[in-house]
């Protein structure tokens, strides 16, 4: 290893151990977010009604991304089962978006994308080392939860036609990048994740088409 990078490695176990240290693995945990309330629109009925979830998803993926990481550049055994822990747990959640949201007609939240973008790069890590039902599991959860809504939100319902929202763009980011994570692990990927591509790739099209009059509401 290069001896330059020796203190730059070091941070990231230590941040991926201060993550791991917040996780209690709760398959249950997405109980919690579907208990959330729906409120009378998309925005919290309350300061800091969204606090607990936005605490949760972000440790979350945070440290799976950490970990991920201090693995494959420290080969550090521990992170590697936190990561495995971390993304099995969450592909258990009944859901990964508030309720609120869904309630009122959308099909996913911004925070979905970012999150799965920090999951996608932590199961593309360690994907060498996971089973082929773990692979299975989490290609699953992908699906459910951050590529088809965002295929139904942005190319079926085509909900944001001149792509003038930064939920757009982190949205499709997440899904576009679980799609290709986990490209070439499980059977019919291309009929389905690779159906999805195009699909997704087209909004994202239209979404650069229009960022240009939109620069300060678009963020990538």
């Amino acid at each position: 290893a290069d001896d330059r990078y020796s203190d730059l490695r070091r941070q990231i176990h230590l941040r991926a151990q201060s993550l791991a240290s917040t996780l209690t693995y709760n398959p249950r945990a997405g109980d919690n977010i579907e208990l959330m309330p729906m409120g009378q629109g998309i925005e919290p009925a309350t300061q800091g009604e969204l606090k607990p979830y936005f605490q949760l998803v972000e440790n979350y993926s945070n440290a799976v991304a950490y970990n991920a990481l201090d693995y494959r550049l420290n080969g550090n055994a521990e992170a590697l089962n936190s990561t495995r822990r971390a993304l099995l747990t969450m592909a258990q959640w009944i859901t990964w978006v508030p309720r609120r949201f869904r309630s009122h007609g959308l099909k996913t939240y911004y925070e979905v994308g970012v999150i799965t973008q920090r999951l996608a790069f932590g199961y593309d890590l360690i994907a060498s080392e996971l089973s082929a039902d773990e692979k299975r599991r989490l290609e699953q959860a992908f699906w459910k939860q951050a590529i088809a809504p965002v295929v139904e939100e942005y190319f079926l319902f085509n909900r944001d036609p001149i792509g003038a929202s930064n939920w757009m763009a982190n949205s499709l980011g997440g899904a576009l990048a679980a799609a290709i994570a986990v490209a070439g692990d499980i059977p019919g990927w291309a009929e389905r994740e690779g159906t999805a591509i195009a699909e997704l790739e087209y909004a994202f099209e239209q979404l650069l088409e229009h960022a240009p009059q939109w620069r300060g509401n678009v963020t990538f």
